[in-house]
């Protein structure tokens, strides 16, 4: 079976695998239906959901067909955002959201920082250590690409470019769309994981630099690609770029192999949450069997648990074999790859 190796961090760093066939989940139906069953005896069903992921709705539509009560609130959040929100709803004791999904360099701090519950979902027993927080009050339920998505117009796909210097070359300026690598983690951490594991260099830095355009958002990236404003989206979503290809526009993920990296976002019971067993059923249903399978369907992501099917449509990516950071090590591999990123980015 092919093993998707890849290195994605936060304050846990791992290779993770996502393997054909049906995720290994042991959940505890009889729990999943008394917290329902409360929830709405309580007529606690609205969850609030904090995310930077536009597409997440489609996990939201699949949940909706076993559990038709609950009623979801999602609201859209870069790393700024949910830090400034939490803080004012501690502040104020006006606390509004259930449950926090994001990169684990944001939610990581934020646990220690005491505004998660102490919960852990019980579908996610076999989840591997290395893929949760080691309170478990966070854990990854989804992996996700970050590659050279592309516009097919512009770009031929058989004639990727392989290799940062021939992305880099000139013949591509100001055509490739990448995050600014101080405000978004995930951008950040590729290029930090790919420099440490020698694929990304000091002069493929600059190379970026140069004939890159910086986006305030992942997002915004995929949005010009899909306009042709853009030839290529560097560390984009992959998720996002497939919504966009099932739209119709003329995008493909790209999988190159000294470019790609793979990251998992994780998922928290906010404290002092409104819809508390409401929140706790999601928690619980995004590691089961149900749930998994709903990662890797519209959502277009790598399911976390033991033997999660990929996504269809993408790329073989089994090849990819990245080392992993180890956890103890994050805070001084990105503070020695800072030294070579802020100057070029200063603010």
């Amino acid at each position: 079976m092919p093993n998707y190796k890849s290195n994605f961090l936060a304050l846990f760093a791992c290779a993770a695998m996502a393997m054909p066939g049906m995720a290994h989940a042991k959940e505890d139906q009889a729990y999943m239906s008394d917290l329902y069953k409360k929830a709405v005896e309580a007529k606690k069903t609205n969850v609030t959901v904090y995310s930077p992921f536009v597409n997440i709705p489609f996990i939201f539509e699949e949940f909706n067909k076993q559990y038709p009560d609950i009623k979801f609130v999602h609201q859209y959040m870069t790393a700024a955002q949910l830090t400034t929100r939490l803080e004012a709803e501690r502040t104020s004791g006006n606390h509004a959201g259930d449950i926090a999904i994001s990169g684990l360099i944001l939610l990581g701090p934020l646990n220690q920082s005491g505004f998660f519950e102490a919960y852990k979902p019980r579908s996610s027993e076999e989840l591997d250590k290395n893929l949760q927080s080691a309170d478990g009050n966070i854990n990854i339920p989804f992996i996700n690409l970050f590659g050279l998505d592309y516009n097919k117009t512009i770009v031929d796909g058989a004639a990727l470019p392989k290799s940062f210097s021939e992305l880099f070359s000139g013949k591509w300026k100001d055509r490739i769309g990448f995050s600014n690598l101080r405000a978004s983690g995930a951008s950040e951490m590729c290029a930090a994981t790919l420099w440490k594991n020698g694929r990304f260099t000091e002069e493929d830095l600059r190379g970026l630099k140069e004939n890159g355009v910086v986006h305030k958002t992942n997002t915004d990236i995929v949005m010009n690609l899909a306009q042709g404003r853009l030839a290529f989206g560097l560390w984009s979503p992959s998720q996002v770029t497939m919504q966009q290809k099932w739209d119709g526009a003329p995008v493909e993920v790209g999988y190159v192999h000294d470019m790609a990296c793979t990251f998992g976002a994780g998922a928290g019971l906010l404290k002092n949450a409104p819809s508390e067993d409401a929140a706790k059923l999601v928690l619980e249903w995004f590691f089961s069997k149900d749930g998994q399978k709903a990662m890797s369907g519209k959502f277009s992501a790598y399911g976390s648990m033991p033997g999660a099917t990929a996504p269809e449509g993408y790329p073989n990516i089994d090849d990819l074999n990245l080392t992993p950071i180890p956890p103890a090590e994050i805070p001084q591999v990105l503070a020695d790859f800072r030294k070579l990123s802020e100057p070029l980015w200063p603010n």
